[in-house]
């Protein structure tokens, strides 16, 4: 004879199925994938997005740029007890946005407590750190850089590589944002990576975007907590992008993009 189970116990076990989907949506890098993609609104193709891909222009971006934490791990071996690349502490590096200064004011906290924690001189030690992370994130931002002017065919046209890796980079930050994530330490002041896909929209495109970054700063301006505002602005921006990049150069982009065997969505 089977066991009963109490209706409390089967609803309580129901409530903790439903909710695993929103404790983990954006634990991974096929995730973010699956945003950037939808707000490109091109299908998935392998070599920009597949989730077991290995070698896609997003995974590259998304993890082994954003999220890999071998650099985290070098600072750690170099600095006794500074932990950053723990689990909780990972997003204190790289999470800035794509053209953004590489600091933030919770990196430079962390660093003033670790600083009095190990007695060392906070001045000497934040510097020298300051320095490799910059170096890095240099290094980062070109490989970057190759790779979408590779996958895109953007070679000789910078600006256009630049805004590519902009929208890809900022995307994976604003994903962290959202509702589904309990750890915002570390990420991009609201409000500057915004600003940043702001500037990077217009840099597409000045004239066609205006009407775009309407709806993105009345967003911004709303009342909410932010969480539930990266959420809103998500959904928005796979709502009007798509037909943005579309138009974008008089339609210019989307001619050069379907030439390569990307397809849109719509």
């Amino acid at each position: 004879m089977k066991p009963k189970i109490s209706s409390k116990l089967t609803g309580l076990i129901a409530l903790i199925f439903l909710n695993i989907p929103a404790c983990f949506a954006h634990d991974s890098w096929q995730e973010h994938g699956r945003d950037i993609m939808a707000v490109l609104g091109l299908k998935n193709n392998p070599i920009l997005f597949n989730t077991v891909s290995d070698d896609s222009w997003i995974k590259f971006i998304s993890s082994d740029m954003i999220d890999a934490t071998e650099f985290h791990k070098k600072l750690d071996s170099e600095y006794e007890g500074l932990h950053l690349a723990i689990s909780n502490n990972h997003r204190l590096l790289f999470h800035w946005a794509f053209n953004a200064k590489p600091w933030n004011k919770h990196l430079e906290d962390y660093l003033d407590r670790y600083c009095k924690k190990y007695g060392k001189d906070p001045i000497v030690t934040k510097n020298e750190i300051r320095r490799k992370i910059t170096n890095e994130q240099g290094r980062r931002n070109k490989l970057i850089m190759k790779k979408t002017s590779d996958v895109f065919d953007f070679k000789g046209e910078r600006e256009l590589a630049n805004i590519f890796s902009a929208i890809a980079y900022n995307l994976h930050i604003l994903g962290d944002y959202m509702s589904d994530n309990r750890v915002l330490e570390g990420l991009e002041d609201f409000n500057n990576l915004v600003g940043q896909i702001v500037i990077t929209f217009r840099n597409l495109d000045n004239i066609k975007s205006r009407e775009l970054i309407k709806g993105i700063t009345k967003i911004n301006h709303m009342n909410i907590d932010v969480k539930y505002k990266a959420d809103k602005l998500m959904a928005y921006l796979k709502d009007t992008v798509p037909e943005f990049i579309k138009s974008a150069k008089g339609g210019q982009l989307k001619r050069r993009l379907e030439s390569k065997g990307y397809v849109f969505i719509k």
